[in-house]
């Protein structure tokens, strides 16, 4: 069996999960994967927002200079964070504030420290990570101080420890979905927009054995998913989304997939939802970017196949798929596609295989097991995640 990128891998096994459920599933989607939704009155200025935890949060962070950051300062971080997140409204009140920059003096050593660390971790670029507002430097103060609970648990932890632990874990996890650029992806819309297009498929071919992996498969099921990422990338005036914009997103994507992984161990049935389970996905894919292109891809084969790395792709699948509204798979005249000709999939599938099996990823196949089995009602999901692990760690072709 050919093994699937870990994109497709999700999004398949997403998709097989609602379709085979079958009745009004559309209803209950959102329940499932744990979307919140907005308030109209507060959307439409009917009420008006309290600010005082904003407040008290800028005050917290204009007064990180002590070096190293204080476990009181911290703790102020954490509520005002929590009040935020529990006040209704504020959440989007409070992202006008994390937007404000901080000058590098402002950022304590050790919180740098933990974002410069977690750039060697994830074999980011240096800067990739770097604290440039106060949204990051929220985002990192709390990321400190899960790694610290962490390296603080006892080799066997109880279940009361492990419940706090993934209680601060949480805190980082909801922080960065609802007041980061993270939370504008609409996952609901994107798992309802893949399966609009499969029912058809699905009741014509009930009973019959799938067929053949193939790149037009691949990309039916993978545009829904990738439409959810330009939700959050900014384009430039041109309507292309460049590297620097491609960074912005990286870097919270980054926290979030450092903060699934740290929750290894310690997660219990009812702690996540399936919208976790996609946010660790993507994370995995959007903070790795580059590192799962080909070398050769990267390169390009003079002078007929340009030089494409991720952002490339990107704007490929987006110009041709999101915006142009195309079905089929490119002509095989158009040399920008080069890259997914069938002669292209052993340097695809080498290139995957060999960064799973690359130490720095050891904990990605382990996390996204432990994130289903924390689901309710989730076997047949872990299931499939398990089929999956098996297949790759087994060596099946």
């Amino acid at each position: 069996m050919k093994k699937r990128i870990l994109l497709i891998s999700i999004a398949v096994i997403v998709a097989v999960t609602f379709v085979s459920c079958e009745g009004d599933i559309f209803q209950s989607i959102s329940d499932f994967m744990g979307q919140t939704g907005s308030n109209v009155y507060l959307d439409g200025g009917v009420v008006t927002v309290p600010t005082e935890n904003i407040d008290a949060l800028e005050e917290t962070l204009g007064g990180t200079t002590t070096d190293p950051v204080t476990p009181e300062q911290i703790e102020d971080v954490k509520d005002s964070v929590e009040a935020i997140l529990e006040s209704e409204g504020e959440t989007d009140a409070a992202k006008e504030l994390l937007e404000e920059p901080v000058e590098d003096e402002e950022i304590p050593s050790d919180v740098k420290g933990v974002m410069e660390d977690l750039e060697d971790e994830l074999g980011l670029e240096e800067g990739t990570l770097d604290i440039e507002d106060k949204g990051d430097l929220a985002a990192a103060i709390l990321l400190k101080n899960l790694k610290d609970k962490k390296a603080a648990l006892p080799a066997d932890p109880t279940d009361e420890e492990k419940a706090a632990f993934v209680e601060e874990a949480q805190l980082v996890i909801e922080f960065m979905k609802k007041v980061s650029p993270v939370g504008d992806i609409d996952v609901t819309t994107a798992i309802t927009d893949l399966l609009a297009g499969m029912f058809e498929e699905r009741s014509a071919t009930r009973g019959v054995s799938d067929p053949l992996f193939d790149m037009e498969e691949v990309l039916g099921y993978a545009v829904p998913v990738f439409n959810m990422y330009f939700n959050v990338i900014d384009e430039d005036d041109n309507g292309t989304v460049t590297s620097a914009e491609l960074k912005d997103i990286v870097g919270d994507y980054a926290v979030l997939r450092s903060t699934y992984e740290d929750t290894l161990g310690s997660l219990s049935v009812g702690d996540m939802k399936l919208s976790d389970l996609i946010t660790y996905a993507s994370s995995v894919i959007i903070s790795s970017n580059d590192a799962l292109i080909p070398e050769t891809v990267k390169d390009g084969i003079a002078p007929t196949y340009p030089p494409t790395d991720f952002v490339t792709i990107l704007n490929l699948v987006y110009q041709y798929f999101i915006v142009g509204g195309n079905t089929e798979m490119p002509s095989d005249t158009d040399t920008n596609w080069w890259f997914i000709d069938e002669t292209m999939y052993n340097e695809w599938e080498s290139t995957f295989n060999s960064f799973m099996e690359d130490s720095d990823n050891a904990d990605i196949l382990p996390t996204l097991l432990a994130i289903s089995g924390a689901i309710e009602d989730n076997e047949f999901i872990t299931g499939l995640l398990e089929e999956f692990v098996e297949d790759f760690t087994g060596g099946d072709e």
